[in-house]
C-alpha cells in the first residue's frame, strides 16, 4: 500500500509501491528506487527526501533525527508578527538601493542589535552577482570543489553531519573567482562601514563590535548538491574562539520556489538552543549577515536542488591558522583600503577585462539612441556603457536599424535632426515597442526603465499554474454554473466565497469577473463618461474623486460592501488582521488613463498603496469599465511578489471585472502603458483614524 504524504516516511525491505508513491512525490529518485528496490533495505525518507538505509542493522541515525526533531520549538505567532512590524516589513518597503538609505542603515543596526541577525534583498549590482555566481558554478561542474568537514569529523551517529562542497578563494586578482570574491566582498565591507556610522546612536554596542573589525577570511563558495539532500546540522560558526565576529553569506540561486528547501534556520542564542527565530529562503542576491558566536545557532536544512552560495567571515581577533585579508580601519566611516584596491585593479589593467563584465556578452533587450553631436548625450551616454545597447543616430548603425521592423523604427526615418527634435538626443526604445523620450530630461525614469527591464522577471510557471488551478479556473466555473435569475449573486455563494476567501489569503489579491448585474456596470461606464470633463491631470491618468454617498456610487458601495462583510467572516488569520482595523470607506477615485503608444506618462509605475503601513488603506477594490477589451490594448494591473521584482500576475482592465488586493507591501503593483482609452474606479477600506491623521500631518509638511 501506498504511504501517505506524511513528515516521515519507514519502508519495510522491497516495498516498490511505496518507493514508486514517494519518487511521484519528489521525495526520492528514480535511481534511489531502482536501487533500494534491488537491495531490499529498509530505509526511512524525511520531509525533504533525505535517505536514511540499513536501518536493519542501525537504527540510531533516525532515532537521532526523529528527537532531534521532537526537540524544536517555534516562534509564536505573535513572536513572528513582533519581528515582521518591527524589521521586516518596514525594511522591505524601501525602494532602489534601499539598503544604503540612512533609515535603513539604521534599522538594520538596530535589527543585529537586538535579533543577531539581517537580511539584505537585491545586495550586488546584477552584473557582479552573475558574475559570482558563474565562478561558483564552474568549479562546481569541473569538480574543482572539496567536501565540507567539520571539528569531530563530518560523519555523527550515521548521519553525515555536513552535505556541502566548497572551494576557497583568495584575493590575488589572477583568477575570474578571485576578482568577482574581491568585488563582493568589497561590497560587505562598505556595508559594514555604513552600519558602524548610522549605528552609532541607534545601535552603539553593535557599531563599536564593527568598527573593531580588523580582518577577513579568504571568500568560501560553496554548494549543497540536491540529488543527495545536502543539509548542514545546527552548530555556530565560532564555538571555540576561532576569531570570527560576523558571517556575510550571499545566496545565488535564481528562482528558488517553495519546496526547494535549503532555508538557513536560525536559533535563539545559546549553544543548547533548540527554539527556532526564522527560517531565511537562500534566494537570489540575498545578503544574510548573523554573529558567528552562540548568539546565532543556525543549520542549513535539506536542499532539494543544487544550492549556491558564497561566505566570507570577519574577524575581530587574528587567527594564526586562517589566511586573513587584513583590512584598513573603520574609524570616521572610511571605506576600508583593501576592497578600494580591488576596484581600482580593473582601471589600471584596461586591457585585461574585468570578470563582473562577463554577463553582459548577450544583446541587451534595451535599446538607447544618442545624439553624437550633443554634449549632454554624450555624457549620458558614458554612464550607461555596459548596460545597455547605446547606438549615435548619426551613424550607419541607426540607419540599418529603420529595417528592425519594431515599432520604434518607423521613428528613425525622418532623419537624425528631426528624430532629436521629435525625441530629445537620448531615448529609449523598451522591448514592447514604445519609445521613453527625451531621456536627458528625466533622467532618473531613464534609469527606472534600466533598472525595470533589467530586473524584473515573468511569474514562474509553477505560479501561472497555481493561480489557474485554485483562483482563476474555480471562480469562472462557479460563474458560468450560476442561476442568474436566483436570489443574490455568484460570489456570494459558499463555494465562491470559500474560493476566493483562500486566494486572498494565500496570494494578498483575487479577481471576480461581473461583479455587478450588467445594467448597474453600464450604467457606471456612462457616468464615466459623463465625468471627464470634470477630471484632473493624476500620475499618467486623469481623476476625480466621489463621495461614497454620491448617487453614481450607490451600487458599486453597496456590493462592494457586502463583498467586506463576507470577507470579515472568513477564518483565516491573514484577513482577519486586515479586516478587523477597517473602519470607513474611503472616497472613489474615477480614473482615465488616455490610451497612446507616444503618451509615455499613460501609465502609473510600480508603487504599494500603504507604503510606510501608516497612511490607513487596508483593502484596495478597483473595478473596470472597458468594454471589448483586447489583450494588445494593454493597460493591465501588474501585481509584484514582495520582493517588487518577480511578477505575480497581469490583470486586463476588462468591464465589469473587480480586482481585490491588500493596501499594504504584500502587493506591489504598476499599470502598464495602455494604446486605448482606460477607465476604472477605485475605493479604499480604511483605518480612518489613521487615515484622518497621516492626511493631518502631510498637510501640516511632517
Amino acid at each position: 500500500m501506498a504511504p501517505k504524504q506524511v513528515a516521515y516516511a519507514v519502508l519495510p525491505a522491497n516495498d516498490a509501491s511505496s518507493l514508486a508513491e514517494l519518487a511521484r512525490q519528489r521525495r526520492l529518485s528514480e535511481e534511489d528506487v531502482a536501487r533500494l528496490t534491488k537491495e531490499k533495505s529498509a530505509c526511512a525518507v524525511l520531509p525533504s527526501g533525505a535517505l536514511i538505509e540499513d536501518l536493519e542493522e542501525n537504527p540510531w541515525p533516525l532515532l537521532r533525527e526523529l528527537r532531534y526533531r521532537t526537540c524544536l520549538e517555534y516562534p509564536s505567532i505573535k513572536e513572528h508578527q513582533q519581528l515582521e512590524d518591527k524589521y521586516l516589513k518596514p525594511l522591505r518597503s524601501m525602494r532602489g538601493s534601499w539598503w544604503k538609505k540612512p533609515q535603513a542603515l539604521e534599522l538594520l543596526a538596530k535589527q543585529l542589535d537586538e535579533v543577531g541577525f539581517v537580511v539584505v534583498d537585491d545586495f550586488l549590482p546584477d552584473p557582479l552577482v552573475r558574475a559570482l555566481k558563474a565562478s561558483n558554478l564552474r568549479l562546481y561542474e569541473q569538480s574543482d570543489m572539496q567536501k565540507g568537514a567539520t571539528t569531530g569529523g563530518n560523519e555523527r551517529v550515521g548521519i553525515f553531519h555536513r552535505g556541502d562542497v566548497l572551494k576557497w578563494i583568495g584575493y590575488d586578482g589572477e583568477t575570474e573567482a578571485s576578482r568577482s570574491v574581491s568585488a563582493f566582498t568589497a561590497q560587505v565591507e562598505d556595508a559594514m562601514t555604513r552600519l558602524a556610522h548610522h549605528g552609532e546612536k541607534a545601535a552603539p554596542k553593535t557599531a563599536a563590535a564593527i568598527k573593531g573589525v580588523r580582518w577577513r577570511s579568504e571568500t568560501m563558495l560553496t554548494c549543497y548538491p540536491g540529488e543527495s539532500r545536502a543539509r548542514y546540522f545546527r552548530h555556530t560558526d565560532n564555538s571555540s574562539g576561532n576569531g570570527r565576529l560576523l558571517t556575510a553569506l550571499i545566496y545565488l540561486n535564481e528562482d528558488w520556489k517553495p519546496g526547494d528547501g535549503g532555508e538557513l534556520r536560525l536559533f535563539y542564542p545559546g549553544e543548547k538552543n533548540l527554539k527556532v527565530r526564522m527560517e531565511v529562503e537562500p534566494i537570489w542576491n540575498r545578503l544574510l549577515l548573523f554573529w558567528s558566536d552562540d548568539r546565532s545557532p543556525h543549520e542549513v536544512l535539506s536542499a532539494c536542488r543544487d544550492r549556491f552560495a558564497a561566505t566570507v567571515w570577519l574577524y575581530d581577533q587574528k587567527n594564526p591558522n586562517v589566511p586573513l585579508a587584513e583590512l584598513g580601519s573603520y574609524a570616521g566611516g572610511e571605506v576600508a583600503s583593501t576592497p578600494a584596491k580591488a576596484e581600482a585593479e580593473p582601471e589600471k589593467e584596461p586591457e585585461e577585462e574585468p570578470v563582473v563584465a562577463q554577463p553582459e556578452k548577450e544583446e541587451p533587450a534595451l535599446l538607447v539612441f544618442y545624439d553624437g553631436q550633443n554634449d549632454e548625450a554624450l555624457q549620458l551616454k558614458e554612464s550607461l556603457e555596459g548596460e545597455v545597447r547605446l547606438v549615435d543616430l548619426r551613424t550607419p548603425q541607426a540607419e540599418a536599424l529603420k529595417q528592425a521592423g519594431e515599432r520604434w523604427s518607423q521613428l528613425l526615418e525622418s532623419g537624425a535632426d528631426a528624430v532629436v527634435q521629435e525625441a530629445g538626443p537620448v531615448f529609449l526604445c523598451l522591448p514592447t515597442g514604445e519609445v521613453l523620450k527625451h531621456g536627458e530630461r528625466e533622467k532618473w525614469m531613464l534609469q527606472y526603465e534600466l533598472e525595470y527591464w533589467r530586473s524584473v522577471k515573468p511569474p514562474s510557471e509553477e505560479t501561472r499554474q497555481r493561480l489557474q488551478d485554485t483562483l482563476f479556473a474555480p471562480l469562472a466555473q462557479f460563474r458560468e454554473k450560476f442561476d442568474a435569475s436566483g436570489a443574490g449573486v455568484w460570489w456570494a455563494t459558499p463555494e465562491a466565497v470559500s474560493t476566493w476567501g483562500q486566494a486572498l489569503a494565500r496570494e494578498s489579491f483575487m479577481v471576480l469577473d461581473d461583479f455587478l448585474p450588467a445594467e448597474d456596470a453600464a450604467s457606471l461606464a456612462k457616468a464615466m463618461r459623463s465625468m471627464q470633463p470634470k477630471m484632473e491631470p493624476g500620475r499618467g491618468d486623469m481623476v476625480l474623486w466621489l463621495h461614497p454617498d454620491a448617487p453614481e456610487m450607490g451600487r458599486l458601495v453597496e456590493f462592494n460592501n457586502a463583498l467586506v462583510t463576507l470577507m470579515m467572516e472568513l477564518p483565516q488569520d491573514s484577513i482577519q488582521a486586515r479586516a478587523q482595523q477597517i473602519t470607513a470607506l474611503s472616497n472613489s477615485q474615477f480614473a482615465s488613463f488616455p490610451g497612446s503608444a507616444e503618451n509615455d506618462d499613460a501609465r502609473y509605475i510600480r508603487h504599494v498603496d500603504n507604503e510606510d503601513g501608516l497612511n490607513g488603506r487596508l483593502l484596495t477594490c478597483t473595478f473596470y469599465l472597458n468594454e471589448d477589451w483586447d489583450e494588445r490594448d494593454g493597460g493591465e494591473i501588474r501585481l509584484f511578489e514582495p520582493d517588487q521584482r518577480r511578477i505575480k500576475a497581469d490583470v486586463a482592465p476588462k468591464m465589469n471585472r473587480l480586482v481585490v488586493f491588500f493596501s499594504d507591501s504584500s502587493v506591489p503593483h504598476e499599470v502598464r502603458r495602455c494604446r486605448r482609452e482606460r477607465c476604472a474606479i477605485t475605493t479604499w477600506y480604511i483605518n480612518q483614524e489613521m487615515y484622518l491623521e497621516y492626511h493631518q500631518a502631510e498637510e501640516e509638511g511632517q
